[in-house]
C-alpha cells in the first residue's frame, strides 16, 4: 500500500468489505472498478434510505480504495454543518488529507499554491456576499453600507466599496479556473512521483442530515470548483430525503429531482441487505434461562434470530431499526431472567408477541395502545406476505400467538342458580389448527399451535410457571423504551 498516513488509517483493520455483515463485498467492489474507470470531473449519488447503512459502506469503500492505491478522501458533511462556507470545508479536508496520505510526496508545493488560491477565492466570495447586502440597503442608509464593509474588514468609501465588486467576481472566475488546474496537476504528481492510481476519489456522506441550504450550497461547491479531471466524487445520501430538502428551500412544487440531475452523473442504490444472514452476523450474547416458545425445535439464540428476522421483514425495517430492536429484546429478556432467579418462578414468554409489541411501541401504532390482557388487537400495517417458515406467514403467526396470551371469559354456573364468570388462557380446542383457515390445518400451524397448548397446559396448577400475559409484555416493553 503506497499510502502510510490516511486520515482514517483504523478503518483499513475495522471497516473493510470483507468484515461487512451486509454482504456488500461484490457490490463494493464493483463500484470501485466503476469509479476508477472514470476520470473527468465525475459525480455519483450513492442512494440509500435512511437506517440502510450508507455510512458503513462509505467507510469500506475509503478502505477498499486506499488499500488499491488510489488517493481517497472521505468528509462527513453532517459533522461540518455548523459552518457557514462548504468550500472551505470541503478545500480545508481534502488538501489537508492528501498532505498526509504520504509524507514525501514531491508535488506537494502544489498544495500549498491551492492553498494560496483558495484563500483569494474565498475572500472574493465574502465581498460578493457583502456586496449583495449593500445593494440592497445602499439606497435606504449608509449605514447598511459600513456593515457590509465590515463582514470582509473593508474600511473603504461606498463608492469604491461597490466598484471592487465587479474585478471581485472576476477575480473569483479566474480562481475558480486556477483550482482545478491545480487540482489536476496535484493529481497528475501523485500518480507520477509515488505510482499512486487515479482518479483521486472524495467520499461526501450524510448530505441528506445537514441544513437544506447547505445541502444544496455543499452540490454547488462541488459542481463549481471540484469537478475536475482526475477527481471522481461519492455524494452519499437518501436522495429521496435531500429532495425533500430542496423543495424547503424553493417549493413544494419544485422540480427537484431535475435539479438534482445537473449535479450528479450517475445514481447508484445500496442492495438491500439479507436481513437473517445480518442479524446471524451479530455477536449478541445470550445467556437467559427462561423459557421462550413457540419454536419446533432449534436453540433459543436460533430462535430469536428467526422471529426478528421475520418481523423485521414484515415491518420493513431498517438495519439501525434492528439493532436497536435487537438491544430491546435482549434487555426485556434480561428483566425476564431477573424476575426468574429472584422469586424462582419459571418465565413463559411468547417470544414473537414480545418483538412484535416492542416494534408497535417504537411505531405508536393503535393496536399495541389497545390491546389488554382480554382483547386481540393485532397489528394493521405487518405485511402479510413474509413467510415465518416455508407455509406459514408472519401474519399467522401473530394471530395465533396473540390468541394464545388472551384471556377467554367462561361463566359456569354455581349454587342456587348463581353464575360464575372466569378467565383462562386458551387451551385444548381453544387453540385447534381448524380454526386458523388460511391455509387449513398444514404442519407448521397444527405444529405451533401445539406448542402453545402444551405451555399453556403446562402451565396450569403451577406455582412455580409464570405464563405471561399482556400486562406482562407491556411493562417491560415500556421500560425497554427508554433505550435508544
Amino acid at each position: 500500500m503506497l499510502f502510510n498516513e490516511p486520515k482514517y488509517k483504523d478503518w483499513l483493520e475495522n471497516a473493510t468489505f470483507d468484515n461487512c455483515k451486509l454482504n456488500r463485498k461484490e457490490f463494493g467492489v464493483f463500484l470501485a472498478n466503476y469509479l476508477s474507470g472514470e476520470q473527468d470531473g465525475f459525480v455519483l449519488n450513492l442512494n440509500g434510505a435512511w437506517g440502510t447503512g450508507k455510512t458503513e459502506f462509505c467507510k469500506r469503500l475509503y478502505s477498499h480504495l486506499i488499500t488499491q492505491n488510489h488517493p481517497t478522501i472521505y468528509i462527513n458533511s453532517w459533522e461540518s454543518d455548523f459552518s457557514r462556507e462548504p468550500l472551505t470545508v470541503v478545500s480545508s479536508e481534502l488538501l489537508r488529507q492528501m498532505e498526509t496520505l504520504h509524507s514525501d510526496i514531491i508535488g506537494l508545493d502544489k498544495i500549498k499554491e491551492i492553498k494560496f488560491i483558495l484563500g483569494k477565492t474565498l475572500k472574493s466570495m465574502a465581498v460578493g456576499i457583502a456586496g449583495g447586502i449593500s445593494y440592497k440597503l445602499i439606497g435606504e442608509s449608509s449605514a447598511g453600507v459600513a456593515i457590509a464593509q465590515q463582514l470582509v474588514q473593508q474600511d473603504v468609501e461606498p463608492k469604491t466599496f461597490i466598484e471592487n465588486l465587479a474585478s471581485n467576481y472576476s477575480e473569483q472566475v479566474e480562481s475558480i479556473q486556477l483550482i482545478r488546474e491545480s487540482l489536476t496537476e496535484l493529481a497528475n504528481s501523485l500518480e507520477f512521483e509515488i505510482n499512486a492510481k487515479l482518479p483521486v476519489v472524495v467520499i461526501i456522506d450524510e448530505l441528506d442530515r445537514c441544513r437544506p441550504n447547505y445541502a444544496i450550497e455543499m452540490l454547488e461547491v462541488i459542481k463549481h470548483f471540484f469537478t475536475t479531471p482526475k477527481f471522481v466524487f461519492v455524494v452519499a445520501s437518501d436522495t429521496e430525503q435531500l429532495c425533500e430538502s430542496i423543495k424547503n428551500i424553493y417549493g413544494a412544487n419544485f422540480e427537484s429531482n431535475q435539479y438534482l440531475k445537473r449535479f450528479f452523473n450517475r445514481t447508484a442504490t445500496l442492495p438491500l441487505p439479507n436481513i437473517k444472514e445480518y442479524i446471524n452476523s451479530i455477536d449478541f450474547e445470550y445467556s437467559s434461562t427462561v423459557t421462550l416458545y413457540p419454536k419446533q425445535g432449534e436453540g433459543d439464540r436460533s430462535f430469536i434470530i428467526n422471529v426478528l428476522s421475520a418481523f423485521s421483514s414484515a415491518f420493513d425495517l431498517k438495519i439501525r431499526d434492528i439493532d436497536q430492536l435487537l438491544s430491546k429484546v435482549i434487555s426485556c429478556l434480561r428483566t425476564a431472567n431477573a424476575y426468574q432467579e429472584s422469586g424462582g418462578i419459571t418465565q413463559l414468554i411468547n417470544l414473537p408477541v414480545l418483538v412484535c409489541g416492542l416494534i408497535e411501541y417504537e411505531k405508536n401504532a393503535s393496536s399495541y395502545h389497545s390491546r389488554t390482557n382480554r382483547i386481540e388487537s393485532r397489528p394493521t400495517f405487518i405485511n402479510g406476505n413474509i413467510d415465518y417458515q416455508s407455509e406459514l406467514l408472519v401474519e399467522q403467526l401473530i394471530n395465533i400467538s396473540l390468541f394464545g396470551i388472551t384471556e377467554i371469559e367462561s361463566i359456569e354456573d354455581g349454587r342456587f342458580g348463581r353464575s360464575n364468570r372466569y378467565y383462562t388462557l386458551p387451551v385444548g380446542n381453544d387453540l385447534d389448527p381448524n380454526n386458523w383457515e388460511t391455509n387449513g390445518t398444514n404442519i407448521e400451524i397444527r405444529n405451533i399451535s401445539n406448542n402453545i397448548q402444551n405451555i399453556n397446559n403446562g402451565s396450569i396448577d403451577h406455582n412455580n410457571k409464570k405464563i405471561w400475559r399482556w400486562s406482562d409484555y407491556k411493562q417491560v416493553i415500556e421500560l425497554a423504551g427508554y433505550l435508544s
